[in-house]
């Protein structure tokens, strides 16, 4: 037993120098791995949700903005995909937001409602979503839990590719089948509460 015996090195607490370095070195490593492409696709994404201008016109709401740009139009498109799940387009532009930071899929939905309601910033976006007659809880949970489980954001998903050698297969099998997984459960919930009466 004797020829197996290993002598450990001594355990020592790290200088906070040598925190900082390796700090530095790994934030250069992911920006140098993820950030040009996240940067380009960042791009896109706010330009999706920017063009085409439409000129404001009186009584029209602000949202027609959003609503006519290449990410309403896509969220349009996508809509019929999104309704067996309980979900409209607005919820689409919300998710296709979503693609750049989860966080964003908040904040997108609300931009609806504070556009509409500019001059009052009191009115939280939960109370929005309590007055408009789209929304329940039924749909509200298969939201969240839509938006829990669909594509992982941006930065995973461009780390992912890097660290898996650069297989497209891989990452377009990361996007696709999250999403499907998420389409699946939402579609079992919101189809079960339908059935139990809880979309009321």
């Amino acid at each position: 037993g004797e020829h197996f015996v290993m002598e450990l090195p001594p355990y020592r607490l790290p200088s906070l120098r040598g925190i900082l370095l390796k700090t530095a070195e790994r934030v250069w490593v992911y920006l140098r791995k993820a950030g040009t492409v996240i940067l380009g696709i960042s791009v896109l994404i706010w330009a999706g949700f920017t063009f085409p201008r439409t000129a404001p016109v009186p009584g029209q709401p602000a949202t027609v903005q959003l609503e006519q740009s290449f990410a309403g139009r896509f969220a349009r498109f996508i809509e019929p995909g999104l309704r067996p799940i309980g979900l409209d387009w607005r919820s689409g532009v919300a998710l296709v937001g979503g693609v750049a930071a989860k966080e964003v899929v908040v904040s997108t939905l609300g931009t609806f409602y504070s556009l509409q309601d500019a001059g009052d910033e009191d009115i939280s976006l939960q109370r929005h979503l309590a007055e408009d007659p789209f929304w329940n809880p039924l749909k509200a949970f298969v939201f969240l839990i839509f938006s829990l489980f669909y594509s992982p954001c941006l930065v995973a998903v461009t780390v992912f590719f890097k660290e898996s050698g650069s297989r497209r297969g891989w990452t377009i099998f990361l996007i696709l089948g999250t999403t499907l997984l998420a389409w699946l459960v939402s579609f079992l919930v919101y189809q079960t509460g339908m059935i139990l009466g809880m979309g009321a």
